[in-house]
């Protein structure tokens, strides 16, 4: 096998089912969403920052104006004490000691400071400094501008060149720790990315719920569309109509299913005309062979008769399979002839036109009845009907079992229905097949091999049940063999009862 093939067939194996509208449109509106949100939280952030920066940097310069007034009209030379009390005075005494205000020359020499003289001037102060022509805010680490001992995280400040008339005072510097700012920022940060979680959670769940209403209609369609059948084609396709879409789909839908029944009554009744056609010729010709003599008929002659006349017979009983298929399709509505028929004497007719299939093939057939107490169980059907689908299937669990073996009836009543199972104790239905057994002309290979029947024999049994508002299940028993249980209502409702009778073995 090519490389190509095998990473196509490869990948085809691990292809992922797609994802349901509901779900598409709910990632979809949530994406959406958080690339909405998002980009107004970045908005809000740039914003926010440049709000805060304002606020602190106004307040900041208004202090450090009123310092170089302070400065500017103090006769006095300005020694760190002096500076250090003019600190006090407009930031507090416990602010004061978060707030560092030097006094530099043109040189970038620090001339005094309200802080540790010892320390030496921050490196990125030290830069502001000497290039200062105007005022000049700043903001960073606080590494780079404060020379506290216990330094916070992040510093805010700015330089202002002053004059003083004899005096080197050219530049006063004024840092101040920005924890308030930051903790601002990390609040307001912390807020933006708990608003965004909620938000996508709210939105997951709203656009879920409105998704779901969304799709609702598609479910009812699907819905409908999945209880049309060949047996319920004659029903009228009902979806709720919530939009005009809907109701234009629902008039496409219904319209499909007039033309799928128009088809389905055509091919019926071309199938019950072709079926009354040839039912004459061949009982004709059926008949013409059977009264050809025989006793000077050369072997050769005698062969060709007598094949003629089973391949006859074999046509004729699928003629009147056909027409049996023809009379039960066209009667869902109605069952023809319908009467009571007790549950018993239907079995039992059944049974007895077996027996000689029976032991033509060297089968035992097996009968278990129902007890005393439901022995008046009754149907009420088409008694004939009723019992063609027991022939069927009792004849076709003959055809399957091997000889010598067993092929059991048995009849309970539960809940209102009329349980009867029919085991054998062939092979079994292949598994490819099971699903498939009812169709028409459903067969295994080694039966079309053989020619035996022609597959109609389990659908007509079918069509029979559901008429009379039942059904046929099929399963392989665990050991050998395979059992159909036909389920039909009881025209009146029995208890419950075991199925311990006493079972009559012909």
């Amino acid at each position: 096998m090519p490389v190509q093939h095998q990473l196509k067939r490869g990948f085809a194996l691990t292809h992922l089912p797609p994802l349901s509208l509901r779900l598409r449109l709910t990632l979809w509106t949530v994406a959406i969403f958080v690339i909405l949100q998002t980009s107004l939280a970045l908005v809000f952030e740039l914003y926010r920052t440049e709000s805060i920066n304002a606020v602190f940097n106004a307040r900041l310069q208004a202090r450090a104006m009123r310092i170089v007034r302070t400065i500017q009209d103090d006769p006095g030379p300005i020694t760190d004490e002096r500076l250090a009390a003019i600190s006090a005075v407009e930031f507090g005494n416990g602010r004061a000691q978060e707030v560092v205000v030097d006094l530099f020359d043109d040189a970038g020499q620090r001339l005094a400071t309200s802080a540790n003289r010892e320390a030496a001037v921050p490196p990125g102060l030290s830069q502001r400094v000497l290039r200062a022509r105007s005022i000049e805010f700043f903001s960073g680490s606080a590494d780079q501008f404060l020379i506290l001992n216990e330094r916070p995280a992040a510093a805010r400040g700015l330089v202002i060149p002053i004059a003083r008339e004899g005096s080197p005072i050219r530049v006063l510097a004024v840092v101040a720790a920005d924890e308030v700012a930051h903790s601002m920022h990390e609040i307001l940060t912390r807020l933006v990315l708990v608003s965004i979680v909620v938000g996508v959670i709210a939105s997951s769940v709203a656009t879920y719920l409105i998704a779901g209403i969304a799709v609702r209609p598609i479910n009812a369609v699907t819905r409908a569309v999945r209880r049309i059948s060949p047996e319920s084609i004659g029903d009228h396709v009902d979806v709720p109509i919530a939009s005009s879409e809907m109701a234009i789909l629902q008039d496409e839908l219904e319209l499909a299913r007039q033309r799928i029944e128009s088809g389905f009554v055509r091919q019926e009744r071309f199938m019950s005309n072709v079926s009354h056609e040839i039912k004459t010729p061949v009982a004709v010709m059926l008949a013409q062979a059977q009264t050809i003599k025989l006793d000077k008929a050369t072997p050769e002659i005698k062969d060709f008769v007598k094949s003629v006349s089973e391949e006859a017979l074999r046509l004729g009983r699928m003629v009147d399979s056909f027409l049996m298929l023809t009379r039960v399709r066209h009667g869902k509505k109605q069952i023809p002839g319908a009467e009571s028929c007790l549950v018993r004497e239907v079995l039992m007719d059944s049974f007895d036109s077996c027996r000689s299939m029976a032991t033509q093939f060297g089968v035992r057939l097996d009968i278990r009845l129902l007890d005393a107490s439901d022995v008046d169980s009754s149907i009420q059907g088409n008694c004939d009907l009723l019992r063609t689908v027991f022939d069927n299937l009792l004849r076709n669990a003959i055809r399957f079992s091997p000889r010598g073996g067993v092929v059991s009836l048995s009849a309970q009543i539960h809940d209102g229905h009329m349980h009867a199972s029919i085991r054998d104790q062939g092979k079994g239905i292949p598994p490819e097949l099971l699903p498939r057994v009812f169709n028409r002309f459903a067969q295994a290979k080694e039966e079309e091999h053989r020619g035996r029947g022609h597959g109609l024999g389990l659908e007509i049994a079918l069509g029979i049940a559901e008429l009379h508002g039942g059904s046929i299940v099929v399963r392989n028993l665990p050991d050998a063999g395979a059992e159909f249980t036909v389920i039909l209502p009881l025209a009146t409702h029995h208890p419950a009862s075991s199925d311990s009778s006493e079972p009559s073995v012909a």
